[in-house]
C-alpha cells in the first residue's frame, strides 16, 4: 500500500525557499533566532520541533497579522523557550490599548494538532499569550510562563494540559471553550469557561481537570484524553464517540455519568475501539506515545497512528474482521500475543498475517461482497447509487463485479453533489456522440458545468474509470480542487483522499470495481467537506437531496415491552446498546436494509424474528458488528437459548465465531442464533 503523504507539504517546502533557513539540530530540533525563522518552522504544515535560542519580538511589520505574531500551520509543534522570551505587544491607544496573540494555534482555517511546550521561557501576548481557535487541537504546557497582558494566558478549546509553569492574565489564567483543561502541575489561578450562547452546550461540552477530578459537560467526539487517574464528579458527564477517546491509565471512578459509544476506550491499560453506530470510517488518531496492556479493535473499527507515536501493547493485541490500523509516521510495538483479523498498512508484522486475496486488506478474487451489496442498498435507499437491472429473484442487480465506467463514475459526482435531480430535470447540451441515452442529460449537465471534459471533442469516454478518476470527483464533491495550486493533483489523489479517511481498506485500487465505488462513496458521506465542520451527508440532507431514514417506529417497538410486529420502510442503521428488548419482536424488512450495531443484552425474554418480506428486493440483516452482553443471566446458565431467528431469503452480515453466540442454519436456510451454554 501506498504511504500516506500530507497534500500541504509542497506548500511548506515552497514557503522554506523564501526565507532564512534556521539551523538544524542533529536530532531534527531547529534552532531559530529571528521572527522569520521562526514562522518559517511554525508555519510549515509537516509540523515543527524549535529551539529558541535568542528573544524574539513580534512586531506589527513581521508578525503574520496584526493580530497573532504566528499562526501555526495544519501539523504539530514543539517550542523548546530555552530560557528565552517570545513576545508579541503593541498599543493602540484606545479602550483595549494592548493589542496582539502572540501564537495562533488555527486560525484562518488552519487545522493545527498539537503544540507542546517546554520551558523555563515566556510567552507573552498583548491580549493573549497562546490562543486555539479548534475543538480538536491539543496544547500541552510543561513549563515556562504564559502571559496575557490584557486577557489571559491561554484561550482556546481543544484539549489544554497544564503539567508546569505559571499561567497569568488579567482576566484569569485560562480562558476556554468547547474543550477540557487538564491541570496536572504549575501555577493555575482563574480558569474561565466562555460561550456566546449560555444556553447552549456546544458540541465538545466543556470541562476542568483539577486533581483527577473532572467536572463539567464534555463529549471526546475528535480528540483523545489522556490522564493518570479520572474522577467524574456528581451531576457532570462524559461522553465518548466517533473518532474520540478516553484513556486513564490508572484510577477511574464515575460518580456522574459516562457513555462510550464509539472510538477509544482504555481504563487501566484495557484497551477497545468500538466503530461508529453509524458506519462512520472516521477513526481515533493517536498522536504521542502510548502504552497499554492490551488492545481490542472491533470489527470494523479503525485506528491510526501518526506525528511519529508509539503505541506499545505489552499483551494480547487482537483486531475483528473489517478493521484496519494505519501507522503513518507511527510505530506500533506489539509484546504479547496477537489475533488479527483486519487490515494494516506500514505494518510489516501485521501484513504478513494477512490474505492478500480478498482478505483483510485484500479486495481480490475471494471478496464475497456482502458488505458491499449491503452497502449499496443503503446507497441506493439515499438516491445516490442505482442497480443495472434486477435478478431472478427480485433484489437490485448493482453488478458489483464490474469495473464501473467513466459515465458511471460523473454520475456519481452528481449525486454526491446534490444535483441529480437538476441534472435530469434540465435541457443540457453536450458536443459528444458516444453517450448512452440514459446518461445524456447527466453528460449534458456536467459539460454546461464544467464538471468534466471528453476525451475529445466528439467523444466523452465510454471507457473504465479508475480508482484515480473517482477518487478525483469525490474529492471536488467535498469541496476540493486540483486546479494548479489547488488542493491535491489528479494524477495522485490518493493521498488526500487517504488523508481524509474515505479510502477504507477492503478497496481496491489496482482493480477498482462498482463494489469500490460503493465503500469509497460510503464513507466520503461522513467525511467533513473542507474548511467546514458539516459532512458531505450533513449537506446533502440540509440542500433536500436526500432524507435521513426516520428509525423512531423501530426504537419504539424494541423498547416497549410485549411483543410486537414492525415494517420497514426505509434503511435503518440502530445501536442497541441502551435497549432493553422484552418480548418477541418480529421485524418486517420489506426489502430494506436493517443493521443492529452497540450491545445486544441477552436475556431470556429478548428475541428477534426476522422476515424478509415481500417487497421487491430481499431484505438485508446486518449483524456482523452487534456485540452480546450476557450479564443479565444468572452466573453458570447452562441452557440453550435463542437469541433471534432469520427466515430464508434474508441477505446477512453474520457475527463472527466467539462473542458467546452460536450460528445454526438448518437446511431449508432458517438461521437460528442462540447463546452458547455454559458447560
Amino acid at each position: 500500500m501506498k504511504k500516506r503523504v500530507c497534500s500541504a507539504i509542497l506548500c511548506a517546502v515552497m514557503l522554506l525557499a523564501l526565507l532564512p533557513i534556521a539551523a538544524e539540530a542533529a536530532d531534527g530540533v531547529i534552532e531559530v533566532s529571528t521572527v522569520e525563522q521562526l514562522r518559517a518552522s511554525l508555519e510549515n504544515d509537516a509540523g515543527a520541533h524549535v529551539k529558541i535560542m535568542k528573544d524574539i519580538t513580534f512586531t506589527r511589520a513581521n508578525a503574520t497579522d496584526s493580530q497573532f505574531g504566528v499562526n501555526l500551520g495544519d501539523g504539530s509543534y514543539t517550542i523548546d523557550l530555552n530560557g528565552h522570551t517570545i513576545k508579541y505587544h503593541y498599543m493602540t491607544g484606545g479602550e483595549f490599548t494592548d493589542q496582539g496573540d502572540t501564537i495562533s494555534m488555527g486560525a484562518h482555517g488552519n487545522d493545527t494538532k498539537m503544540l507542546v511546550v517546554n520551558g523555563p521561557g515566556s510567552i507573552i501576548g498583548g491580549i493573549t499569550g497562546i490562543r486555539g481557535w479548534s475543538n480538536k487541537s491539543i496544547l500541552i504546557v510543561n513549563g515556562g510562563t504564559i502571559k496575557g497582558i490584557m486577557g489571559n494566558g491561554i484561550t482556546g478549546g481543544g484539549l489544554i494540559y497544564i503539567n508546569g509553569g505559571t499561567i497569568a492574565g488579567n482576566f484569569g489564567s485560562i480562558e476556554y471553550e468547547q474543550g477540557i483543561v487538564v491541570i496536572n502541575g504549575g501555577d493555575v489561578k482563574k480558569v474561565n469557561y466562555r460561550t456566546f450562547d449560555k444556553n447552549k452546550v456546544p458540541e465538545s461540552g466543556y470541562g476542568v481537570i483539577r486533581n483527577g477530578v473532572f467536572t463539567g459537560h464534555a463529549v471526546l467526539f475528535r480528540t483523545i484524553l489522556d490522564v493518570a487517574d479520572l474522577t467524574i464528579s456528581e451531576g457532570s458527564s462524559i461522553a465518548v464517540k466517533d473518532s474520540g477517546g478516553l484513556v486513564v491509565r490508572n484510577s477511574f471512578i464515575n460518580k456522574g455519568t459516562f457513555n462510550y459509544e464509539s472510538g477509544l476506550k482504555s481504563i487501566g491499560g484495557q484497551a477497545v475501539i468500538k466503530p461508529n453506530a453509524e458506519g462512520y470510517y472516521r477513526p481515533p488518531e493517536i498522536m504521542y506515545d502510548m502504552s497499554f496492556n492490551s488492545l481490542d479493535i472491533q470489527d470494523k473499527g479503525h485506528m491510526r497512528i501518526k506525528n511519529g507515536a508509539v503505541v506499545t501493547v505489552t499483551g494480547a493485541f487482537s483486531t475483528g474482521t473489517g478493521s484496519s490500523i494505519v501507522a503513518e509516521n507511527g510505530t506500533l510495538r506489539l509484546l504479547g500475543s496477537i489475533d488479527h483479523k483486519g487490515g494494516s498498512e506500514g505494518l510489516p508484522e501485521l501484513a504478513a498475517l494477512e490474505d492478500p486475496g480478498g482478505g483483510p486488506g485484500g479486495g481480490g478474487p475471494g471478496r464475497d461482497f456482502i458488505h458491499e451489496t449491503i452497502t449499496a442498498r443503503r446507497l441506493k435507499g439515499l438516491g445516490l447509487f442505482q442497480g443495472v437491472g434486477t435478478n431472478p429473484d427480485g433484489s437490485t442487480n448493482f453488478d458489483l463485479t464490474r469495473k464501473p465506467s467513466r459515465v458511471e463514475a460523473l454520475v456519481m459526482l452528481i449525486r454526491l453533489l446534490g444535483k441529480d435531480n437538476e441534472a435530469k430535470n434540465g435541457d443540457w447540451k453536450h458536443t459528444f456522440t458516444d453517450v448512452p441515452g440514459w446518461a445524456d442529460k447527466y453528460v449534458g449537465y456536467a459539460y454546461e458545468k464544467g464538471l468534466a471534459n471528453g476525451i475529445s471533442a466528439t467523444e466523452f469516454g465510454t471507457g473504465e474509470a479508475t480508482s484515480q478518476m473517482y477518487l478525483t470527483f469525490v474529492l471536488r464533491a467535498l469541496g476540493y480542487s486540483d486546479a494548479a495550486g489547488g488542493d491535491f493533483s489528479w494524477k495522485e489523489p490518493e493521498k488526500l483522499a487517504m488523508y481524509l479517511e474515505i479510502i477504507p481498506h477492503r478497496v481496491n485500487m489496482e482493480n477498482f470495481l462498482r463494489a469500490d465505488v460503493v465503500l469509497v462513496s460510503d464513507a466520503a458521506l461522513s467525511a467533513r467537506l473542507k474548511n467546514s465542520e458539516e459532512t458531505l451527508l450533513d449537506r446533502l440532507i440540509m440542500d433536500g437531496a436526500v432524507m435521513r431514514p426516520d428509525n423512531s417506529l423501530l426504537i419504539n417497538a424494541l423498547s416497549t415491552p410485549g411483543n410486537a410486529s414492525v415494517t420497514l420502510t426505509d434503511d435503518i442503521i440502530i445501536d442497541v446498546t441502551d435497549i432493553e428488548i422484552d418480548g418477541r419482536k418480529e421485524i418486517i424488512l420489506n426489502g430494506y436494509t436493517l443493521a443492529l450495531t452497540g450491545s445486544y443484552r441477552v436475556t431470556d425474554k429478548a428475541y428477534l424474528d426476522i422476515h424478509p418480506g415481500k417487497g421487491t428486493d430481499i431484505g438485508a440483516f446486518d449483524i456482523s458488528m452487534l456485540r452480546y452482553d450476557h450479564r443479565d443471566l444468572p452466573i453458570g446458565f447452562s441452557e440453550e437459548l435463542t437469541i433471534m431467528e432469520i427466515q430464508p431469503g434474508t441477505i446477512l452480515g453474520l457475527p463472527p465465531e466467539g462473542y458467546g453466540v452460536s450460528v445454526n442454519r438448518d437446511p431449508d436456510g432458517l438461521i437460528v442464533i442462540t447463546n452458547m451454554p455454559v458447560q
